[in-house]
């Protein structure tokens, strides 16, 4: 959980997203998915300029190799693989991009990115530097974690940048796989990580609604729990303590709300789902089963990046596969706007407010996944 100052900052974004949930329409393509995904010409997503940043002899030896990549086992405390970061950027944007690239092995997603770190815009630039360097340490070469190094670097210049904080506050505390191991400038650059979300609400930026600092939460309980000695750390014991107690009232809330009726009107969907996916029977519950049908469907969806259904049967299979996913997308939006609108009308205390908090950011993420696949699947139909 973040710092307590932002908390109130925190719950005003999500609502602030909230407040445009669309009613659920017929094309997942329109206005429901309009704050969801990133919409960009064919010369943005064109991958000719992966080869050269990567080392491959071409886009489709990249493309193979990235997809084997992604499924490397997990490489080391620091980076245990490019999904850890998935979601702490501090653009929707490049988060958006960066989900597409790790999640789907989409190569035009991670050629933009590597376009936008070329772009003034503030928050981007950095944003997409770190997005890159992340994908070079997935890459996992001596050449690509050098270059990802460089790319951090770069993006902690000038005002800063949240990601490449929080992967330098990791890779001091744990040394030997990127940096020297130094709790002094671990503490250092997660301080900064910190200040940031209050320095962009400050100049009129918010961080992405559906970065909860989540990373940094954890990574500064390891240090409670392994590194009590570690310089400082004693300033976040008292907030953490205090927001331990928050967490455990979203847990809570979290676990009745997946057995309530309103999670329960996304089961039929999920069932026609996986019946489309010919999926094994579901057993995880609640939102893990949402998130292990998106992720099925993302599996999918890495082999479409590089080819197109080579029959009339596979192109059907993927017409009953975009169509269920449409399914879910329209109830996951029905669920979250009955969700924030609770929200909005809740009048309790300020650890009472923020119990929906985890609810919230697991059905914005469900929206945006769902909705980026659904841009997948129309875009390999077409």
């Amino acid at each position: 959980m973040p710092h307590f100052k932002l908390l109130a900052a925190l719950v005003a974004n999500l609502l602030a997203l909230g407040a445009h949930a669309q009613e659920p329409s017929a094309s997942p393509l329109s206005a429901t998915c309009k704050p969801w995904v990133v919409e960009a010409d064919a010369s943005m997503r064109d991958t000719a300029n992966l080869p050269a940043e990567f080392g491959t002899a071409s886009v489709a030896e990249f493309q193979a190799e990235w997809r084997k990549r992604l499924q490397a086992p997990s490489l080391n405390p620091v980076f245990t693989n490019a999904r850890l970061y998935a979601r702490t950027f501090e653009t929707g944007t490049v988060a958006y991009l960066y989900e597409r690239a790790v999640f789907q092995a989409d190569a035009g997603a991670l050629a933009m990115l590597l376009r936008l770190h070329e772009n003034s815009q503030p928050g981007i630039r950095s944003d997409a530097l770190a997005a890159i360097a992340f994908a070079h340490f997935q890459w996992n070469t001596p050449a690509s974690k050098t270059r990802g190094l460089a790319l951090i670097e770069e993006a902690l210049k000038g005002q800063g940048s949240y990601p490449a904080a929080v992967f330098r506050g990791r890779a001091h505390i744990w040394g030997r796989d990127y940096v020297t191991k130094n709790l002094e400038a671990a503490m250092g650059f997660l301080a900064q990580a910190g200040r940031i979300p209050d320095e962009r609400q400050s100049a009129g930026r918010r961080l992405d609604a559906t970065n909860l600092q989540d990373l940094h939460a954890a990574t500064l309980r390891h240090l409670l729990a392994h590194e009590p000695d570690a310089p400082y750390l004693n300033f976040y014991e008292a907030p953490m303590k205090s927001a331990q107690e928050i967490e455990g009232l979203q847990n809570q809330f979290r676990a009745q709300f997946e057995r309530a009726p309103t999670f329960s009107a996304l089961l039929p969907t999920l069932d026609r789902l996986d019946a489309a996916l010919k999926a094994p029977a579901a057993v995880a519950p609640g939102f893990a089963r949402l998130r292990e049908a998106l992720a099925t469907q993302e599996r999918m969806a890495q082999t479409l990046h590089t080819s197109t259904p080579a029959d009339t049967a596979q192109a059907a299979a993927l017409a009953t596969v975009q169509a269920a996913n449409e399914a879910l997308l329209n109830a996951l939006q029905s669920v979250y706007r009955q969700v924030i609108n609770e929200q909005m009308n809740d009048r309790g205390d300020f650890p009472q407010i923020l119990r929906r908090v985890q609810v919230i950011n697991a059905l914005q993420l469900g929206l945006s996944r769902s909705c980026s696949l659904a841009v997948t699947w129309a875009a390999a139909r077409s």
